[in-house]
């Protein structure tokens, strides 16, 4: 229920925040925190939970809006932080203090311990002039102590990487993001590709706070329990599998190393399309399997047809900055930007640059580590960047269209 709810409250100030776009822009705050705080209040009202719980997810949600913010937008964003008095949500006296006397210091580690690491890039605007990655990686340090094995250069952390292991799908979405309803022919990847990848990616990788393995449908490959017992836990914060509740496997084995490793199955609830959800929570419940359950059948994102939309460098800056551009997507035995990166180049409809992805089978480990870090360095917009339209304001919501695939 508190998973639910958080959902809700993020839906509710995403909502906020894209309606004041144009106000953030201009450096006006005042109608965003107001309409921010005057419905968290009322959504506590309405709430019967921890408090304490919310108002730290409040807070969280709060200080992500600072992340796209320029120079002078973040200035004024925390003038304005002082102004609504938003320390008080802080139910640890000493930390509110901190937030009260500190805010810029605050963010800054939030930057840090967010999903137990961020990874710097001058993406996030707030420090943009800490040019110097020895100046960062020293404030890293002095800011977050308890993760300092990973705030020196010699490592890699990653924020996120999702492994592709099948294109094959029961649904058919007509709007899928990931672009999977676009395979005539859908496929397992091959046992021997995903085995290398996996192997090479936890040879160069020091930590990932989230590694999510997923499809199309992850529970249509048969090979999933063989890949499970592969990762590397100590080097995983969080271990999910993506499933859309159409599907119940049967393999008792699945489930004892599901649980072993405490690995969390992510249910996308469409409604009525996932028509085995109940009995597939009920199974999981019988082993003892954790999981969550996502509702996203109100409505998606429409990120467009795969075409080029000729963009200028400005609105591919602008539309950069506005993505989340947090989803490293392992395909085929190498690592993308995005998930519609690589499978826009597996389908054939995109070209790839080659600084804009990463050979996990044919490189040495050396220069998986190098090119990897590059990677989630980078603040420059991508090739599919003028193929997408996320992050822009032509990206409307809209009602998942979803059909139903027979698959082999």
């Amino acid at each position: 229920m508190k998973e639910k709810n958080n959902e809700i409250l993020k839906q509710i100030i995403n909502e906020i925040v894209e309606k004041y776009k144009k106000e953030i822009e201009n450096n006006n705050f005042t109608n965003l925190f107001k309409s921010i705080i005057k419905e968290y209040e009322k959504f506590l009202k309405q709430k019967k939970a921890n408090k304490e719980e919310y108002n730290e997810f409040f807070l969280l949600l709060v200080f992500n809006i600072s992340i796209t913010l320029n120079k002078e937008q973040f200035k004024e964003y925390i003038t304005q932080l002082k102004k609504y008095k938003i320390y008080k949500y802080k139910t640890n006296k000493v930390k509110r203090i901190v937030l009260y006397l500190f805010p810029k210091i605050y963010i800054y580690k939030y930057y840090i311990s967010f999903n137990n690491f961020y990874p710097f890039s001058t993406k996030i605007k707030g420090i943009k002039r800490f040019k110097n990655k020895k100046t960062i990686y020293y404030l890293k340090t002095l800011l977050y102590k308890k993760n300092i094995k990973y705030l020196f250069p010699k490592y890699l952390i990653m924020d996120y990487t999702e492994l592709v292991i099948t294109t094959k799908c029961t649904l058919k979405c007509k709007n899928c993001a990931n672009l999977i309803s676009k395979y005539d022919k859908p496929y397992d990847v091959d046992e021997k590709t995903v085995e290398q990848s996996i192997k090479n990616y936890f040879q160069v990788v020091d930590y990932v706070s989230l590694f999510r393995i997923l499809g199309g449908e992850p529970f249509c490959n048969k090979k999933l329990k063989k890949y499970l017992k592969l990762l590397d836990y100590k080097k995983i914060g969080k271990t999910e599998i993506v499933t859309n509740g159409t599907l119940v496997p049967k393999d008792e084995e699945l489930y004892k190393i599901i649980k072993k490793n405490n690995v969390v199955v992510s249910i996308s609830n469409y409604g009525k399309y996932s028509f085995k959800l109940k009995e597939l929570c009920e199974k999981l419940d019988k082993e003892s399997v954790k999981y969550k359950i996502k509702d996203i059948d109100e409505y998606w994102y429409d990120y467009g047809d795969v075409i080029n939309y000729n963009k200028s460098k400005k609105e591919l800056r602008k539309q950069y900055r506005y993505c989340d551009n947090n989803c490293k997507s392992i395909l085929n035995g190498e690592m993308y930007y995005c998930p519609r990166y690589s499978h826009g180049y597996d389908l054939k409809l995109l070209n790839r640059n080659s600084n804009e992805y990463v050979d996990l089978i044919n490189s040495d480990k050396k220069t998986i580590k190098k090119k990897i870090r590059k990677m989630i360095m980078s603040n420059k917009p991508l090739e599919v960047c003028n193929y997408c339209l996320y992050g822009t304001d032509k990206c409307k919501k809209i009602k998942p269209a979803i059909q139903i695939r027979k698959t082999k």
